[in-house]
């Protein structure tokens, strides 16, 4: 056999392996998008979505729950790896590869009853006190980029939540799908806490995948996606975690 021939075969072979290289599936623990439930199981509905793509195409739906920082990092640097839920930002848009969007949420400045935003904008909100927003998240690129000065940077969405009630803060970041269930999870009273009028950004969340990734993966995930919701199976998911309109 000649050398160009074994070449040609080894070449082959190693992109087989490549393409048919297992995706490991990664998210953060952020109600409600992914958390352990009391029973200790992984839930939440970025979740809930993910499996039920992968069981659509017959893959391996073992979930890693890591920080969100290590799981970003890790999609930077290692192929075959996937991400939900991601949102989609101009920095992020060329780093990795995109199946979605998935769900769409939309993310306001939220207070305490007793501060009033009334007559507050974005450019106004510059002056409050203090704002708290988790490093890494698009809504802590958004009011950098906007100007703002007075962020309070936290490691955990969760902090916030603690700032806010205690106090420490004027004002914290959040999603509408986010809110109720970071309350929830800290099990703190949160008929004190108000979402302001102050809309930063609609944002749509997505499954990023390392850059590289096969395009027939993407476009199998894509595909899968799609059929589950043009399903009564996705609207019963997104049921399950909406807050009710008051």
């Amino acid at each position: 056999m000649s050398i160009l021939k074994i070449t040609l075969i080894t070449i082959c072979c190693f992109w087989s392996v490549y393409v048919n290289a297992k995706i490991t599936i990664m998210t953060e623990d952020f109600a409600p998008f992914g958390y352990y439930d009391a029973q200790g199981k992984l839930t939440g509905i970025g979740v809930e979505l993910v499996q039920a793509i992968t069981e659509k195409l017959n893959v391996d739906s073992n979930i890693q729950v890591l920080p969100w920082s290590r799981a970003i990092k890790k999609l930077e640097l290692l192929p075959n790896r996937a991400l939900f839920c991601v949102a989609r930002t101009p920095a992020r848009n060329d780093k990795f590869e995109w199946v979605g969007p998935i769900l769409s949420d939309g993310v306001y400045l939220y207070h305490t009853n007793d501060f009033d935003s009334s007559k507050d904008t974005i450019q106004s909100a510059k002056l409050w006190k203090n704002i708290a927003v988790t490093a890494n998240y698009p809504e802590h690129q958004v009011l950098t980029e906007l100007g703002f000065d007075n962020l309070w940077i936290t490691n955990q969405p969760q902090e916030n939540v603690r700032l806010l009630i205690y106090n420490r803060v004027t004002a914290m970041v959040a999603g509408e799908f986010a809110m109720p269930s970071l309350l929830k999870s800290l099990e703190m009273d949160g008929t004190d806490v108000v979402r302001s009028e102050i809309s930063l950004f609609d944002i749509e969340l997505y499954i990023a995948f390392s850059k590289g990734t096969d395009p027939q993966v993407l476009r199998k995930w894509q595909n899968a996606l799609e059929e589950l919701k043009s399903s009564p199976q996705y609207y019963q998911i997104r049921q399950r975690y909406t807050v009710p309109t008051q």
